[in-house]
């Protein structure tokens, strides 16, 4: 059984398992949260010969924006994931709760837990 990886680089228009973008307007006082899954794929090959593939998407609800707090010149909020392998269940899944900090002048300050996913980008 093979799953198929993306041999991606880091970019806003690679593939991904889970994207979350948030999009911060300090003049507007928004903030807009964005969040989708990719599609997982899976190759079984057997020895007679059998061979199957069949692809999977779980359900963008494992992304969670939770709150948001403005201060004078930068604005919190929290981002969580809890999503697992949609081909299969057992497989530990990709887990991370961050709490964020966006600064008015581009600032970014991130503190959190997260499993050991062996990518993310920020």
């Amino acid at each position: 059984m093979f799953y198929k990886g993306d041999n991606r680089e880091a970019s806003p228009t690679g593939t991904y398992r889970t994207a979350q973008e948030i999009w911060v307007d300090f003049d507007r006082r928004t903030v807009t949260p964005y969040k989708n899954t990719g599609v997982s794929h899976r190759k079984v090959e057997c020895s007679n010969g059998q061979n199957s593939t069949n692809q999977g998407q779980i359900s963008n609800s494992c992304l969670e924006y939770k709150w948001e707090s403005w201060g004078a010149s930068y604005v919190k909020f929290r981002l969580v994931c809890a999503c697992g392998n949609p081909l299969e269940p057992a497989a530990p899944g990709i887990d991370y709760v961050l709490d964020v900090k966006v600064w008015s002048n581009g600032g970014v300050e991130v503190t959190g837990e997260h499993d050991g996913f062996p990518a993310y980008e920020m």
